[in-house]
């Protein structure tokens, strides 16, 4: 009995495991798939289910056709026979490949019928016979044929980088292209598939970068990046689309003006100036902007100007040299710069009007190519010469002015240029279309490029150089007095009441005395601080003598503390008082008590001011309004009509008042 019901047991495990060997190769020929897992995964699995009953070779045939179209075109051209090496590969190829593969990859699922699920069973037996059969025949395959490099060399046939044509490499390209065969559907299995798409799509960019490149693109990407549809005259722009389009100064210049800087002496030399972190960023960024633009470049001169930052609107910086000391050494060009108000000359019975803004005015003109190391700025992040005339430069507004006047703008008499600004003025629509077409003619023809979003084109109104341009030659625009300007003109008037109106003194406040000398007076104001605000307490002014008048500045500045403080000494004995002066030397002057530097007179007065106060501060000469004006009493005259001149001498040609002058003797009643 126990040996009957073990031999039961043994068949049914057999059956069992027999059954299972079943599943296992159904999910090897049918369920494997690569899905997210790597290559070596995938092969580790394979191997797990065929449980060794199926050589390497042929797991390596079955395993390859699981892969992505790319990695199995890698390994069919490898060199690597051992399975484990081109696993590693393959999953090297996979990891770096996989955000491409995941979009294009069709698992091998789809490229697999799936087995007969709907048979019973599968007879394990012939598979496996199948699969021995097939192993025999990979072993056995081979090269039938040399390759074509075996056979012809190396180099038997290349195609140039330019040509898409092939040449015989033994030839020379002597003996012409070769006729290159139409293009026909390859099969990604094969390996030379990369190489032929590759090529294919090759030609395809150069098209489309021959296409780019000509000038009927050129015009359409131009005017489909420069032109708003609003712009007025749009048709005008279209035929000149070379002066809207995205500047860049890499070209050579369509003229032959150049800046020269004419200097003597020997080079000028600067250290880099430190940046804050931002502005070191942002300063960083635009100098990488001129680069690309053709503006600026690195340099090896012995000219070095220090970094000078400019801000502009919305918070934007332009980046450029600090070229004072160059300046210094450069000889003055004497060409004059037009009068703000010439352009008014142009304007008499005019209607309509346009304001052009040229863009980077002074890039336009390159700077001569000897001059070009006088340029250089150094930063903490390089030195840069500029090969384009660039701000901060001597004679730059001369040399501009120049170019515009005897160059682009030469004969045209309706327009009035002021170095980066043009205004035109005509009479009607129609001229001002024809001024328009003639100016813009000009600046395409040398390479001027404006700035549209500056311009202002065919209006009956415009701002030029910060006057209002109109047709009218009088502003008669009513002035709209609203409750809010009401309220500001009472609030102005409490403000004058208030500068001039004596305050009560807090005894806890601190006090501020405020002094100012000129040539002939000195001033001061004695004031509280109090709710935020400086409250008076007291004014004083008083005459200099002709000896005082005499004193240097320094010492009329000192003279008006030390008379200020005996004029208010009961009011700020034993309080706490700070001085304020806008002449800045005072502030050091107790650190100079007992120098050589020091006569006796100014020791005196400072000894005497430092028994109330050593706080001496400076402040801006419009901070210091009220002392100023009251050093300068003598220019606060009424206006008269009498010649008081004139006066004195008719009295002293008239005989009864001489006579009265000289007889004092009373009459006796």
């Amino acid at each position: 009995m126990r040996h009957s019901a073990g031999g039961d047991t043994k068949t049914r495990l057999l059956s069992v495991y027999k059954g299972s060997e079943t599943r296992h190769l159904r999910k090897l020929l049918s369920e494997v798939a690569l899905g997210d897992q790597r290559a070596s995964q995938l092969l580790r699995r394979m191997r797990d289910l065929a449980r060794t009953k199926i050589p390497d070779d042929t797991l390596r045939v079955t395993w390859t056709g699981h892969l992505p179209t790319a990695v199995r075109v890698v390994l069919a051209v490898s060199d690597t026979k051992d399975l484990d090496n081109l696993v590693a590969v393959a999953d090297k190829i996979i990891k770096n490949t996989r955000p491409l593969m995941d979009v294009n990859e069709v698992t091998s699922s789809m490229n697999h019928a799936p087995s007969a699920s709907h048979k019973s069973e599968v007879d394990v037996d012939r598979i496996l016979e199948e699969i021995s059969k097939l192993s025999i025949v990979i072993k056995g395959m081979g090269r039938t044929q040399p390759s074509w490099h075996e056979t012809h060399g190396q180099r038997s046939r290349s195609r140039t980088a330019s040509r898409s044509s092939r040449y015989h490499a033994n030839s020379g390209g002597q003996q012409g292209p070769v006729e290159r065969q139409p293009t026909r559907r390859r099969n990604p299995a094969d390996p030379d598939w990369l190489c032929f798409y590759h090529l294919r799509f090759r030609d395809k960019a150069r098209k489309l970068q021959n296409l780019k490149r000509s000038p009927e693109s050129s015009k359409r990407h131009n005017l489909a990046h420069t032109l708003d549809e609003n712009i007025p005259c749009l048709d005008l722009l279209s035929e000149f689309p070379n002066i809207s389009k995205p500047i860049s100064f890499k070209e050579t210049p369509s003229h032959s003006v150049v800046h020269h800087i004419e200097t003597t002496g020997p080079p000028v030399f600067a250290k880099a100036r430190p940046l804050q972190p931002d502005r070191y960023r942002r300063v960083k960024e635009e100098f990488q902007t001129m680069m690309d633009m053709g503006i600026r470049g690195p340099s090896k001169s012995p000219w070095v100007s220090p970094l000078h930052i400019v801000p502009k609107k919305g918070r934007q910086i332009r980046p450029c040299g600090d070229y004072r000391r160059l300046n210094a050494v450069t000889k003055p060009d004497g060409y004059p710069i037009p009068r703000l108000q010439d352009f008014t000359y142009i304007l008499t019975k005019k209607k309509i009007f346009s304001r052009i803004d040229i863009s980077r005015a002074y890039h336009h003109i390159s700077i001569h190519e000897k001059d070009i190391e006088k340029t250089a700025i150094i930063t903490p992040f390089g030195l840069f010469d500029f090969p384009r005339m660039t701000f901060g430069l001597r004679n730059a507004a001369q040399t501009f002015q120049r170019f515009l006047n005897h160059t682009v703008l030469q004969g045209l008499d309706f327009l009035f240029a002021y170095i980066d600004d043009i205004i035109i003025a005509s009479d009607d629509i129609e001229q001002h279309r024809r001024h328009l077409k003639t100016l813009f003619s000009r600046l395409d023809t040398y390479g001027i490029i404006i700035n549209l979003s500056k311009c202002a084109i065919e209006k009956d109104k415009i701002d030029f150089l910060s006057y209002e341009v109109s047709t009218s030659e009088k502003d008669k625009t009513p002035i709209d007095w609203t409750p809010d300007d009401e309220r500001a003109f009472e609030k102005c008037k409490v403000s004058l009441q208030s500068a001039v109106t004596l305050s009560h003194p807090l005894a806890d406040a601190p006090l501020g005395l405020m002094t100012d000398a000129s040539n002939t007076a000195v001033g001061a104001v004695l004031q509280q601080f109090v709710n935020n605000s400086w409250q008076p307490l007291g004014f004083y002014s008083s005459k200099l003598s002709d000896t005082q008048q005499k004193y240097s500045a320094y010492d009329r500045e000192l003279l008006a503390i030390y008379m200020a403080i005996k004029h208010f000494r009961n009011q700020i004995e034993g309080r706490q008082l700070t001085i304020y002066t806008d002449h800045k030397p005072i502030t050091y002057a107790f650190a100079k008590i007992g120098t050589d530097s020091e006569t006796p007179r100014r020791t005196r007065r400072l000894l005497f001011i430092s028994e109330f106060t050593t706080d001496i501060r400076h402040v801006s000469g419009e901070g210091n309004a009220v002392a100023d004006a009251l050093s300068r009493v003598d220019e606060i005259t009424c206006p008269t009509t009498i010649n008081f001149e004139e006066l004195s001498a008719a009295q002293s040609d008239d005989a009864t008042l001489t006579h009265l002058l000289q007889d004092t003797a009373l009459p006796r009643n």
